[in-house]
């Protein structure tokens, strides 16, 4: 992995935020990028919102729904966990390098943490990181969080898997997680020394994030009952007056 130039958000908006992670995995420069997002839960490109969150709980808590570029389970994310994204050049990306960057920046605070499977950290046997990944030509995106102070009650109020889908979209897998009670300017400060330069925020348009038709209706075809639904919408149902609109648990 080539030297890392750092970019630091200090916009909490999660469209605004994975707006600028797309943006940037066409510049074809590396970057370190480090974010915090405001409540929401973020799930995969390939991923049900239906079948993985308690959507009925985050409207009336006013969370939004992100889906994001990479691929993975679904997270939630506040103003007490870490978002970290490293963007690199295909021919001198390592998946253990950028896992040993987070590791060792943690080393700095004592957390002895190691990387677990293709996409965890964990520190003391619980999970404190997801990972995920989006190969777009000659870059990859791969970020993932760090749990901080993360209101895990909100966290599984929200990630609430529902029965009764038939679908091949990815699922989430369950975890014991655990936060690190670290606190983010000195683990932002840590990330940035490791880097070479510091870069602008590239213009970004956030709308097609905020649309919809992304955060919902990109969901892969799928069943619910005697409904099909295909891009969110409800194709086949014995109540034809549906057919068409939005679909809805």
């Amino acid at each position: 992995m080539k030297s890392l130039n750092f970019l630091w958000s200090a916009n909490q908006n999660p469209f605004h935020n994975l707006a600028i992670e797309d943006a940037l995995l066409d510049a074809s420069e590396p970057v370190l990028f480090l974010y915090v997002n405001r409540p929401c839960v973020v799930i995969g490109k390939h991923q049900n919102p239906w079948r993985e969150c308690d959507l009925e709980a985050m409207q009336a808590d006013d969370v939004p729904l992100v889906r994001r570029v990479s691929g993975g389970g679904a997270v939630y994310n506040d103003e007490h966990n870490l978002n970290i994204a490293v963007l690199s050049e295909r021919d001198s990306y390592k998946r253990n390098d950028v896992a040993g960057l987070f590791i060792d920046v943690l080393a700095e605070f004592g957390v002895n943490a190691a990387a677990e499977g293709s996409s965890s950290l964990i520190a003391d046997g619980r999970k404190i990181s997801g990972q995920a990944f989006c190969y777009r030509r000659d870059m990859i995106l791969h970020h993932g969080t760090l749990l901080l102070d993360t209101d895990l009650e909100r966290m599984d109020r929200y990630l609430r898997r529902s029965a009764g889908f038939e679908t091949h979209a990815v699922e989430s897998v369950p975890a014991s997680v655990a936060n690190l009670g670290l606190p983010i300017p000195e683990l932002v400060a840590a990330f940035k020394r490791r880097c070479e330069g510091e870069i602008q925020l590239p213009a970004i348009d956030q709308s097609p994030f905020e649309h919809w038709d992304w955060t919902h209706g990109k969901t892969p075809r799928f069943k619910h009952g005697e409904e099909e639904i295909v891009h969110g919408r409800v194709t086949v149902s014995p109540d034809s007056e549906r057919i068409g609109e939005p679909f809805t648990t």
